[in-house]
């Protein structure tokens, strides 16, 4: 048996059949021709067209049968514009300058869009994504490659490959994708939120798996333990059925507690927030019984399209959440995104080091419209619920002074424009960043509540890159220093009546969300598919034994302690 490790991204685990996808990042537009062979690329160009049309439609039928309108009227559009012609004429003209049929749609498709630009009408521009998609597919057709279409599959998957651009995830067969399995990845990226969303087990930083995986091999995926087996023998197929068999039970049971509430055996309520990726995901929340919305995550709005987001355009999706939340809490983070996602609206230069660079409230308060527009989307959604505003990466006072000027701002243009908003709309701010932690009490004085986002802070205070399989091991979330600063942080708000909760993939973990409890952290936001498993953990605990652990963790002086101590809650 061959096993490969990753980073866990996706809990669950599955068995099933290796689908390598290959993801052409950049298609040239240089291939040139001679006169003679002007005539084949015509033809090569018209026969490309045509099969994409007939793929096109058999997809918006199979979609469309299936209830999938939402995803169907993405290629319905795309149709439409192939049908348009506009990029096919101007791709023929590009042909008879002696350019490759492939050279010809890429150089076609920038001619476009460089058209679209100079004519200043908002509503054109919207279909540059759908231009660009419609391109690639031509070229993948020309280039005799298969496009990477995961939306309609004949038997069960398990995806394997470089990454996976958002555009192709969306449109996944959920019947038939089982696993993702990524060389690369984040699991801060829009695909892999998308998997957790969908509960289909994903592993990335698998630096193996293009290699040693071929396409077509039967695999099993473990999405906790981040493991990758291949060429099973029989008693390691007869192993791995009967973990998927205990695995789908215990989804069956957990669906029991989604009308529960989440309360400890001796009496302690906790609270469990939801945090949601997008529109689409945003009903899943209310399956499983969550308190409320406790972390919207806005950066697909930014990094979907290739145009920054209008003011309407957002208006409309918070007002649609909100309007469905039933006045529980909605909290929406600001852009919270920078060169570590694919981000080409705002045409950032590359960065050796991301996290640490020009990203989420720092590109917000250089680029003051930015934040302004997407706070005057979040102020008028206000008007239609329980909406709170939540500032991602601030690091002193005057991060935050800065972004609670632009609200200010935004709340006269609004008035004088007689548009409705709630005057007195909440605001928190992100603990993630140490210089935060440490000057909490200075800047809780500026705003309603505090979200300590805990895989940033951890990844920060430690400086571990957990993507990094050399320093991987270091990423230890129970370490005395992170414990000592959530205390202090959460104390700090308790004492000055406001709330802070805790957000992130590491408060699903059993043992953390156990000290965090006794830390008097009594609220988490998490993932939708994590909150059932949560719930019942919380129920099956004493709170009085979480408080006590905590304080001895908090004496430790080393994780290996502090592991030792919450040890006998996985048993």
């Amino acid at each position: 048996m061959i096993s490969l490790k990753g980073v866990p991204a996706s809990k669950g685990c599955a068995l099933a059949t290796a689908m390598k996808i290959d993801i052409v990042e950049e298609f040239s537009e240089n291939l040139m021709i001679t006169f003679d062979e002007k005539v084949d690329e015509e033809e090569k160009l018209k026969s490309a067209i045509e099969l994409l049309k007939s793929i096109l439609e058999t997809k918006i039928q199979k979609l469309t049968s299936e209830n999938r309108a939402e995803d169907a009227k993405y290629l319905i559009v795309q149709k439409y514009l192939l049908n348009n012609r506009i990029l096919e004429e101007w791709a023929y003209e590009f042909i008879e300058y002696e350019y490759a049929a492939v050279s010809a749609v890429c150089r076609a498709i920038r001619k476009q869009v460089e058209f679209i630009k100079t004519l200043g009408n908002e509503n054109i521009e919207k279909r540059i994504p759908d231009i660009i998609e419609v391109g690639k597919r031509l070229m993948y057709l020309l280039s005799g490659l298969n496009y990477p279409d995961i939306s309609h599959i004949e038997k069960d998957v398990i995806l394997i490959a470089n990454d996976i651009p958002t555009n192709i995830m969306r449109l996944a067969d959920h019947d038939h994708v089982k696993g993702v399995v990524l060389k690369k990845g984040t699991t801060k990226s829009h695909t892999v939120l998308l998997s957790v969303d969908m509960e289909i087990p994903c592993i990335i930083s698998c630096t193996d798996v293009l290699d040693k995986i071929n396409d077509g091999d039967i695999i099993f995926i473990d999405g906790e333990k981040g493991i990758v087996n291949a060429q099973l023998n029989s008693m390691d197929k007869i192993n791995v059925l009967a973990r998927l068999e205990n695995h789908v039970k215990e989804k069956e049971y957990i669906r029991e507690f989604a009308h529960m509430p989440t309360i400890t055996k001796d009496g302690k309520e906790i609270k469990l927030f939801s945090n949601v990726i997008d529109v689409n995901t945003s009903a899943r929340y209310r399956e499983v019984g969550a308190d409320g919305i406790g972390l919207f995550r806005t950066d697909f709005l930014y990094t979907d399209y290739d145009k920054l987001p209008e003011e309407d355009f957002q208006f409309d999706t918070y007002k649609l959440i909100a309007e469905r939340n039933n006045n529980n809490i909605f909290i929406i983070r600001t852009m919270d995104t920078g060169n570590d996602k694919s981000l080409t609206s705002l045409n950032l230069e590359p960065e050796k080091n991301p996290f640490l660079g020009y990203r989420a409230i720092r590109i917000s308060l250089s680029r003051p419209d930015i934040l302004l527009t997407q706070t005057r989307a979040i102020l008028r959604a206000s008007a239609y619920g329980n909406v709170k505003i939540l500032y991602p990466l601030i690091s002193n006072v005057e991060d935050i002074k800065g972004a609670l000027e632009i609200l200010n701002q935004a709340k006269e243009e609004l008035r004088k424009e007689n548009i409705p908003f709630n005057e007195n709309i909440e605001t928190g701010i992100v603990i993630e960043v140490p210089s935060a932690a440490i000057m909490v009490s200075a800047l809780i004085k500026y705003v309603d509540f505090i979200a300590i986002s805990a895989n940033s802070l951890t990844q920060y205070v430690l400086a571990v890159d957990r993507l990094n399989p050399v320093v991987a091991h270091r990423f230890k979330s129970l370490e005395p220093s992170l414990l000592k600063i959530i205390s202090s942080v959460n104390d700090t708000a308790k004492s000055c009546g406001k709330l802070c909760y805790i957000y992130g993939e590491l408060a699903t973990h059993k043992e953390n969300i156990y000290i965090y409890m006794g830390l008097g952290i009594n609220i988490f936001s998490i993932n939708p598919t994590n909150i059932l498993p949560i719930r019942k953990f919380i129920n099956s605990i004493n709170y009085e034994d979480a408080k006590r652990d905590a304080k001895k963790a908090l004496m430790c002086d080393s994780v290996t302690e502090v592991e030792n101590i919450v040890k006998k809650i996985n048993k």
